[in-house]
């Protein structure tokens, strides 16, 4: 008996701990159900998204795992659940509940959507105030046999029509096995899609990988347990108890389940969750050892060795001893040394220890978290489990910045590959989180040019202080170079929802680049997707000779939602270097020179350019002109005409005087061209050899941006000026 006694939780220890922890009372759970599967190369990114919403709602939240095609599928739920729930795969339930505002055309009307909604689909949800609450009264299980008896409760606060029912999911953490059914497939692995993910630095196929959450049985099937809950009126208070035999080849200690009052009818289309509890399976003691940073990112110091600070907590009733590693060391450069003062560090009871990070950056710039590990080790009267956090570091090298959203803003990178293959940004350039906690510590100050590809969330997602344009903002102000791409911010701004509109993305549309929304084109919808011509203007330094037919497929995902064209306003300074469908007035994409820092604008999605050299070819081309001005490479900055530019500008009266330098004396012929790129004067001069200055008249000329292009001598000279009369 003392031995049965020793391995077993009476009802009366478990309710006492259970009811403390997991019952709740009054408060809203959410449930969301991930369906997945060891074979879905997709779905290591749907993990990500899913461990960030843990980390963010912490016990308001509960993600699980329903796989289908693998060795840990229940065939009998993911069979009822295909009909109505699960749409695609990595796609999420949340609540069971149909979330039709948050779905696209392309999802059907099933109840699972896309990972970039799940967190707007749960804070929808948690905003409900509950009907009612579910907890545990009691667990039991016998660790000889393996039998568990699970008593659950559910307290109604309001009336609820319908058949309400108890259903008991049983999860299991870190499942892993040998083979295919449980080797996890891993498309973000390498993709430049993802870079900055922690799943690009792993291999294409994880071997031995861990499995979070798994949803091993359903005990009430999809629709819940018939009958287990008989009135549903304010103040009834419901009990059932289930029972179950823990397979012996699961792990206890990893082992929890889930309660969830649920609505039910034959087909699950009212299988909304009401709400959910969990507890785990024995109340044996969990150690586990929180990590703590003094802060969230620091500054790296190039040659030097960077110390940042934090702490380890224990909060069991001895003292515990720590292994501490760092588990990303394959996605911080080769050049980099990242450690550990102390790699096995113990920890008091109920207590803290310190503990030390040293990075030295070396050539190589980056940005990026060090992802910490800690593991209780030696622990024989309980279960040890893992804690870990990110510490971001940036090194002062770096120069150069792709902001992105979150980590699965996998639309981001195809700035960030053209940025890292271009001769000029190689090994200075980073991809800095939008995340006003993880920015404030980073060297913000020592960046020259900061892309904006705002792909993957609108304005207000970004998890930041104010907006991207607010970033944007203090960038121009402080004279750094910007490139903005993607589903950026015109729709946005000019649309019907206000939500949206922010006086920094007005600023920067109509006051900084003098531009305003011509035309929102909706390029894909349902299974149709509309191909564009995409037009360079002839000269101009970034769109120069270019010429792609865009949104020409959808299997490896290169097209664009909506392209965004655009007018120049009256007095506008920008310039145009882009144009959709061979229409100049249709302009794609603009560039703006003022007080020495400049700007490109383009109003589509570089993702839109199936061809990876074009598109890399025309960022490094805008990158180029935003480091260089308005020669296209560093080949021809050197072949520049060394001095040239045009006073008054801007030209407020009826002339300009253009002044440059000639290595030769020749009769030249100039030319002016609009911002679309339009012939509006030609006329030759004769050069000397030195100084020159050419007066040109503006009488004729409307206000807004120009360019005087020569060539003298084999060598290409463009002047802009401004006429603002």
């Amino acid at each position: 008996m003392k031995q049965i006694a020793s391995y077993f939780v009476s009802a009366a220890a478990a309710a006492s701990m259970l009811l403390s922890a997991n019952a709740q009372t009054g408060k809203k759970v959410v449930l969301m159900e991930q369906y997945t599967g060891a074979w879905c190369g997709w779905c290591v990114d749907g993990s990500v998204v899913m461990k960030a919403m843990e980390e963010k709602y912490g016990d308001r939240f509960i993600g699980v795992k329903i796989h289908q095609g693998d060795a840990m599928e229940d065939k009998t739920l993911t069979s009822a659940l295909s009909a109505q729930v699960i749409p695609y795969y990595p796609a999420g339930g949340v609540d069971r509940a149909y979330m039709a505002d948050l779905s696209t055309a392309t999802q059907s009307t099933k109840i699972g959507i896309g990972r970039d909604k799940w967190e707007e689909a749960v804070e929808r949800r948690l905003q409900i105030d509950p009907a009612v609450e579910v907890g545990f009264k009691s667990v039991d299980y016998d660790f000889a046999t393996g039998n568990s008896t699970i008593n659950v409760t559910a307290k109604f606060l309001k009336d609820v029509t319908g058949d309400v029912r108890f259903n008991l999911y049983v999860i299991e953490d870190s499942v892993s096995g040998t083979g295919p059914q449980y080797d996890q497939k891993n498309f973000l692995s390498g993709n430049a899609n993802f870079v900055g993910n922690p799943y690009y630095s792993l291999p294409a196929t994880i071997i031995g990988y861990q499995h979070r959450e798994v949803v091993r049985k359903v005990l009430g099937g999809a629709a819940g347990t018939a009958s287990s809950i008989t009135s549903t009126k304010k103040g009834d208070v419901a009990e059932y108890a289930y029972t179950f035999k823990v397979p012996a080849n699961y792990k206890p200690y990893h082992v929890k389940y889930v309660v969830v009052a649920q609505l039910s009818d034959a087909d699950l289309t009212k299988g909304e969750i009401l709400n959910a509890a969990e507890a785990p399976l024995s109340n044996m003691p969990v150690y586990s050892a929180p990590i703590a940073m003094s802060k969230v990112s620091s500054t790296v110091t190039t040659g030097e060795n960077t110390t940042s600070a934090g702490t380890l907590s224990n909060s069991s009733d001895k003292a515990i001893e720590v292994k501490l590693e760092i588990t990303n060391t394959t996605s911080i450069p080769s050049d980099w040394n990242v450690s550990l003062k102390e790699s096995v560090v113990t920890v008091p009871a109920k207590g803290t220890a310190n503990i030390e990070l040293i990075v030295k950056a070396d050539n190589v710039a980056a940005c990026l978290p060090i992802l910490i590990k800690s593991t209780p080790q030696n622990i024989t009267d309980g279960f040890s489990r893992p804690s870990s956090t990110s510490f971001w570091v940036m090194s002062d090298n770096a120069r150069y910045a792709v902001f992105a959203g979150t980590s699965s803003d996998f639309l981001l990178n195809s700035t960030y590959k053209a940025m890292n293959t271009n001769d000029n940004l190689m090994n200075k350039s980073v991809a800095i989180p939008l995340n006003v906690e993880i920015m404030k510590n980073l060297p913000m100050d020592k960046l020259e040019m900061g892309v904006f590809n705002l792909e993957g969330f609108a304005l207000d997602e970004a998890d930041v202080e104010g907006t991207p344009m607010d970033i944007i903002g203090n960038l121009i102000n402080n004279k750094k170079h910007v490139l903005v791409t993607g589903l950026a911010a015109m729709s946005a701004t000019y649309g019907s929802e206000d939500k949206y509109s922010t006086d920094a993305a007005r600023d920067f549309y109509e006051k900084e680049l003098g531009i305003t929304l011509n035309e929102l084109t909706q390029r894909y919808s349902g299974n149709t997707l509309t191909s564009f011509i995409l037009t360079g203007i002839d000269g101009d330094p970034v769109g120069d000779m270019f010429y792609a037919k865009c949104n020409t497929s959808t299997t490896n995902s290169t097209y664009s939602l909506f392209t965004e064209s655009m007018l120049l306003r009256p007095n506008s300074t920008s310039v145009a270097s882009l144009y959709f469908d061979e229409e100049k007035s249709n302009i794609a994409a603009v560039r703006n020179e003022k007080d020495g820092r400049r700007i490109v604008y383009m109003g589509f999605s570089p993702l839109a350019i199936a061809s990876a050299t074009l598109r890399e070819d025309l960022l490094s081309l805008a990158y180029n002109y935003l480091l260089l001005g308005s020669t296209t490479s560093a080949e021809e900055l050197d072949n520049a005409i060394s001095t040239s530019f045009a006073t008054p500008n801007p030209s407020t009266g009826n002339s300009v005087t253009l002044s440059f330098e000639s290595t030769t004396e020749t009769s030249t012929n100039f030319t002016i061209v609009n911002a679309l790129g339009q012939l509006v004067n030609s006329f030759e001069k004769n050069v000397q050899n030195g100084a020159n200055s050419v007066n040109v008249s503006t009488s004729s000329l409307s206000n807004g941006a120009y360019t005087a292009v020569a060539t003298i001598n084999g060598r290409t000279v463009r002047i802009p000026f401004v006429v603002a009369k």
